[in-house]
């Protein structure tokens, strides 16, 4: 029989004030059943994009899927593994759906999801039905739910979900059929393109727009509806408007900041300025690197060039010119026969919190007249074309900075030489048969009565998009394919008569396409110097490094920060719950300091100090790819690890900016105060046979020790003191740790990765290592201060000789008032070998191999 789900179930099965937190408790439940697990993963992917009504109809759709295999299952009398496999999953459903009744704090649907209802409504209100493109089955019965839901009065509103193979079967018509008997007018995608630019565009040729009766009052909807969500991945979101600032007006107009990009834009060091006009003054902005294709690392220097009042009309061609420039970026054609489509800016102040204006000869004021000039043509190009020619355009067109528009396609071209032939003579293949270039064009493009004596230039096409100069993995190889086809797509000859200059010159076009890029990192600038002034810090590129995750793919992350914060976290917390805790032993120790520096309790901090609010843990996105590059792991981990991630990463920022000071005034800050006025060694009476010993293991060291008691602890055998130096050895190891990691990246100029340096510390640190230095460079075993007579239980000191050298490290540091120079200075040169020889690993890349040959990833890709 089958089972059937109470859904109205009074029981609670499960407690939880937080939702996320309760998934994953539903998560941990449903560990033993991997369908139930990949349902817990739908449903938390849903919430965060779909809301919880999305969410709730996801589960019901499970739910019926579940319950029909399940009655599969028992008429077949399959094996009880599989029935008890499918009572889980729906036992799990049922209880995510009682959850989700209960919890009404989750976010609501994304804003595209938001869009498709809006398009479906609009849709419904004249009467057609629509379908939509998703790849997820599961998303699509899903999505289908919230229209169905959305639209309570909705006559022909259809969702229909397909697979990715959904455009070849379009083509070829296998299911033409099936659209027309559920009477879907119109099919357009949520994952290739632009919702309501695929319904402008109509891509899709077997529905016949032109023929629906009410598809001219659709349209003029559609674009209103797109003028309020601005579709466009050059678009920002409201957080990121905050970070620039609002635009404030006046009567003298609207006040604005002008400053200047520079960057050399090629192989020729030719060097590209472009003016971005925002609300209020940037923080200083030091010089970072892009990555331009077929040039590599450029150097971009932002400086403020003025202030100014933007009248109303400037303000008006300052919003124009950016709504066309990233609506072009977007994928649409601007200069085609919808270039009057999406042309209509919205308000300056709503549109935009920062703009891209072109500069004039001085590179320091806006050239409103080339603005001007720009927004005033229907198309970006001039009217007449190259053709007759004239010395001056011939010159023009010549000019590196020029760029060809070609009428008949709409494509942006650079010259690339004249034809050998002249136009009537140049042989093609038409159709499969010899024709020449005057026939092809009036046959493809219908460009007749052209002048058969005029010359041909060869052009090469560029496309043009948003392109990610931000990282350095773009250029893995500049040879490749992607590479070139990153700039030209492709060459071929055009009579003159079909071509223009286009009104933009070519050096502004590149700055165009890299500007998305550069303002992506301007933004995560502003959000670091934000924290820099929240911390009394100094430097903003180290912050900046220490807010990003590697999960970006920026050239920088904060792995290297986070691992000197990690050490300098551990010697903190040892410091503090040694001096808190007089009485507790080692193994107390370390459980004490473990609640301090866990990553649930730093997660915590960050959240309550607001750290985790700056994280960056967005890629930049040209509009292929989503722009969260997070983990892909489900479960509370994925979340708390980066923020913890972040907190120690801040610190070591704090550290490797101001120094140890510093860090602990930012760790309190923050909310956790370790600060230590004293910590007490607890020195014992030395008998006075071991003075003599004691000073000569001083003139090893090379220091001479305040208070001798303590260097006697460090040296009590067990059988005098029962774990008399065990404080002392927790102590010295997190010593060790900092001090050695400390060494290795100030001693390489962090030029390293976190895991060569924490296979390099490893190596130094290891009791192996250690025990080596002790008995090497010290002989310390016969400095031991013990009560035994055998044989064996020599040869057991000597196994654990390293520990009495951490002891020794602890001692060296209380003596010392935690003056770690001291230290180093005492220990440094008795780790001499080990450290050289870690140091010369890392630079012929002997710890990279051994990394990767453990299948340990060095960089993130």
């Amino acid at each position: 029989m089958t089972m059937q789900l109470n859904l109205n179930a009074t029981e609670e099965p499960m407690q939880s004030s937080d939702p996320m937190e309760a998934l994953f408790l539903l998560q941990d439940m449903s560990k033993e059943d991997k369908t139930a697990k990949k349902l817990v993963l739908s449903i938390i992917t849903a919430i965060r994009h779909l809301g919880l009504n999305g969410a709730e109809h996801l589960v019901l759709w499970y739910i019926q899927r579940y319950d029909h295999a399940l009655k599969n299952v028992v008429d077949r009398g399959d094996a009880t593994q599989r029935l008890d496999a499918f009572l889980a999953t729906l036992d799990a459903a049922r209880r995510v759906i009682w959850m989700l009744r209960r919890m009404k704090s989750f976010p609501d649907v994304s804003p595209k999801v938001n869009l498709v209802l809006q398009v479906a409504a609009l849709f419904n209100k004249h009467g057609m039905a629509c379908a939509f493109f998703v790849k997820q089955r599961s998303v699509a019965y899903c999505l289908e739910g919230l229209v169905r839901s959305h639209l309570a009065t909705a006559k022909t509103g259809t969702m229909l979900g397909f697979n990715s193979g959904l455009r070849t079967q379009l083509d070829s018509g296998d299911v033409f059929d099936e659209f027309l008997s559920r009477k879907i007018d119109i099919l357009f995608t949520t994952t290739t393109r632009p919702l309501i630019h695929a319904i402008s565009q109509r891509h899709f040729a077997l529905f016949q727009f032109d023929a629906i009766p009410n598809y001219p009052r659709l349209l003029e909807d559609l674009q209103a509806l797109h003028t309020d969500a601005q579709v466009s991945p050059a678009h920002e979101s409201s957080e990121t408007s905050g970070l620039w600032g609002k635009w404030s007006a006046s009567k003298s107009g609207i006040s604005a900041c002008l400053y200047v990009i520079n960057f050399f834009r090629d192989e020729k060091n030719q060097m590209c300025r472009i003016g971005l006009l925002v609300p209020r003054p940037l923080p200083k902005v030091e010089p970072f690197h892009i990555y331009v294709p077929r040039v590599g690392a450029v150097s971009v220097t932002v400086h403020m060039a003025q202030t100014l009042n933007l009248s109303e009309q400037e303000a008006f061609l300052v919003a124009q010119f950016n709504h066309w420039a990233t609506t072009m970026l977007s994928g649409i054609d601007v200069n085609g026969d919808n270039r009057n489509l999406f042309l209509q800016p919205p308000k300056f102040s709503q549109f935009l919190s920062r703009y891209i204006v072109p500069l004039d000869a001085s590179h320091s004021r806006v050239d409103f007249q080339h603005l001007e000039l720009i927004c005033s043509r229907g198309h970006k190009f001039e009217p007449d074309p190259l053709w007759p020619a004239t010395p001056e355009l011939d010159r023009r067109l010549q000019d590196e900075d020029t760029l060809v528009f070609t009428s008949f396609n709409h494509k942006i071209c650079k010259f690339n030489g004249y034809h050998k032939l002249p136009f009537s003579s140049i042989p093609v293949i038409l159709k499969g048969e010899p024709a020449t270039l005057p026939e092809y064009y009036a046959e493809k493009w219908k460009a007749e009565h052209l002048d058969p004596t005029q010359p041909v230039i060869n052009l090469l096409e560029l496309q043009i998009r948003i392109r990610n100069v931000l990282a350095p993995r773009s250029m893995r190889d500049t040879d490749s394919a992607d590479q070139l086809d990153a700039t030209v797509r492709v060459a071929y000859p055009v009579p003159l008569q079909l071509c223009h200059i286009h009104s933009m010159p070519a050096r502004f076009y590149d700055a165009l396409q890299y500007m998305p890029a550069i303002c992506f990192r301007l933004e995560n600038w502003i959000r670091a110097d934000a924290v820099r002034q929240k911390y009394s810090l100094r430097s903003t590129s180290l912050v900046l490094e220490a807010l990003t995750a590697p999960c970006t793919h920026e050239d920088f992350n904060y792995e290297l920060s986070e691992l000197i914060g990690d050490a300098f976290l551990k010697l903190a917390a040892s410091c503090y719950v040694f001096s808190f805790f007089p009485n507790a032993n080692e193994g107390d120790l370390t459980v004490e300091r473990s609640k301090l520096i866990r990553n649930t309790y730093l997660a915590k901090l960050g959240q309550t100090s607001g750290i985790v609010d700056y994280l960056i843990s967005d890629a930049f996105s040209t509009g292929k790819k989503p722009h969260h590059y997070g983990s892909s792991r489900i479960g509370a981990e994925a979340v708390v690890k980066p923020q913890a991630d972040v907190v120690e990463a801040i610190i070591g920022a704090a550290l490797r900016d101001e120094g140890f000071d510093t860090a602990m005034r930012v760790l309190a800050d923050m909310g956790l105060d370790l600060a230590v006025e004293v910590l007490d060694g607890a020195p014992l009476p030395i008998p006075p046979d071991r003075l003599a010993a004691l000073q000569l293991l001083q003139d090893k060291l090379n220091y001479t020790f305040q208070e001798e008691g303590i260097l006697q602890r460090a040296l009590v055998h067990g059988t005098v003191i029962p774990n008399a130096n065990k404080r002392l050895e927790f102590l010295g190891d997190a010593v060790l740790d900092y001090l050695v990691i400390r060494f290795l990246m100030d001693s390489t100029n962090f030029e390293f990765s976190q895991g060569e340096y924490t296979f390099a510390r490893a190596s130094i640190v290891s009791n192996e290592s250690l025990s080596r230095t002790a008995v090497e460079q010290l002989d310390l075993a016969r400095f031991v201060h013990h009560q035994v007579r055998t044989t064996a239980q020599l040869s057991k000191i000597e196994e654990n000789i390293s520990d009495y050298f951490e002891a020794v490290v602890g001692a060296l540091y209380i003596d010392s008032n935690r003056d770690l120079d001291l230290v180093w200075r005492a220990i440094g040169p008795l780790l001499r070998d080990q450290v050289s020889e870690a140091c010369r690993q890392m630079r012929d890349g002997t710890t990279k191999a051994l990394l990767e040959n453990q299948g340990i990833k060095l960089y993130q890709e």
